[in-house]
């Protein structure tokens, strides 16, 4: 072990590891491989929102062969998963070293290469798979990537799930197929057309063709600016685009506030009815008013609640515990209902799943299949207008 290095109590490090200088192994860690370039073995594998860690340093091809192949050994020989990323290369090289993973114990992989994760998402019941992986750099953290795990129906995999991945992970109990039963990889051209035709179902598509809404929409160079010209051109709206170009570099928080700002004098000198920010591969959105002032956090969530009530009398929104108590006042006048879930994405997900009366749900930042949210508000404001 190198100096300034710690071992925390109950760590186990097995035989003839190296730890590097400088380095932590956090209390109950398992540590397997030499600690060299990571800052630390941590106890868990997997944080809030998946499995995250600074981009070629914690989560390296190694790393994501052997997550591949921990989540493919808690499924049956012969299953079927998506993998689905970002567009950046970091992103392209992992997806591709979990697919090798996932291959080594005998799962096939549906590819669904550079795609927003709202598609990831509804696509994985479509295809009738067992799951799906989405990689993407982090939304709040440029430097990070995010490895996010899916269910059969598109939401985040249960806590026990979670556990079953990191007990093969850190045990390193994988199963190895045999020559002929290695796993096949397909590359799925069709997402956003099957995501497409799904999403026009659910959808008053008249409504949105009789509108005179302006809208502004800031894709912040990200796999947004894929789908959603798509869906636009489809229901008649009329939108102006901003930034719809892809980059291989993650926009820094301080890039999108100047964006955002962007944005609002756009949607000012235009007179639109509104502007929006997408951004965290299709997840999370900003809106900007009229005035071309942003509407983001709490305040967002209360106007987001009561458009989507005023469309959906007596639905039912879905929020985490710590969401302001404003929600229920407003959820009150629409004869609605608020349901709270702990402050986690698999939770407040379960939550929309098993409650058909769900119109909308919201976890963090982060709006619960953001093309839904974006195309509801056109919806609502058609119906205001």
């Amino acid at each position: 072990m190198g100096p300034l290095s710690s071992v925390g109590e109950e760590a186990q490090v097995s035989p003839n590891v190296r730890i590097w200088p400088s380095k932590n192994v956090e209390p109950g860690a398992t540590l397997n491989s030499n600690l060299i370039w990571g800052y630390a073995a941590h106890r868990n594998l997997f944080g809030q929102r998946g499995v995250s860690g600074l981009a070629n340093v914690d989560i390296i091809p190694e790393f994501a062969v052997k997550l591949g192949a921990a989540y493919g050994s808690t499924l049956k020989p012969g299953n079927h998963v998506t993998v689905s990323r970002d567009q950046r290369p970091i992103s392209r090289m992992v997806s591709r070293s979990l697919i090798a993973g996932l291959m080594s114990v005998g799962v096939n992989v549906q590819n669904l290469e550079a795609t927003s994760i709202p598609v990831a998402r509804s696509i994985v019941p479509t295809l009738e798979v067992v799951g799906g992986i989405h990689v993407r750099v982090h939304p709040e953290r440029s430097d990070h990537l995010l490895i996010e795990f899916f269910d059969r129906k598109g939401i985040n995999i249960s806590k026990g799930a979670e556990k079953k991945i990191e007990g093969a992970f850190f045990k390193e109990d994988f199963r190895r197929a045999q020559l002929q039963e290695i796993g096949n990889v397909v590359n799925v051209s069709q997402a956003i057309d099957l995501y497409s035709r799904s999403f026009e179902k659910h959808l008053n598509v008249q409504a949105i063709h009789h509108s005179s809404s302006k809208v502004v929409i800031d894709y912040a160079y990200a796999l947004s600016g894929a789908v959603l010209p798509q869906l636009l051109a489809k229901f008649g709206c009329d939108a102006v685009v901003l930034n719809a170009s892809l980059t291989q570099i993650a926009p820094t928080n301080a890039d999108r506030e100047g964006l955002l700002n962007q944005l609002g004098h756009v949607v000012e000198a235009l007179k639109a009815t509104f502007g929006v920010q997408v951004s965290a591969n299709g997840e999370q959105l900003i809106l900007v008013d009229e005035t071309g002032s942003p509407i983001r956090g709490e305040p967002l969530t209360a106007l987001m609640v009561d458009m989507i009530l005023t469309a959906h009398p007596r639905g039912t929104v879905v929020v985490p515990v710590h969401t302001s108590s404003a929600v229920e006042l407003i959820a009150r006048r629409h004869d609605g209902r608020v349901l709270r879930t702990k402050a986690n994405p698999t939770a407040l997900m379960e939550a929309c799943q098993t409650n058909s009366n769900t119109v909308w749900g919201r976890v963090g930042k982060w709006a619960l299949f953001f093309h839904n949210c974006i195309l509801a508000s056109m919806r609502c404001f058609a119906l205001l207008s």
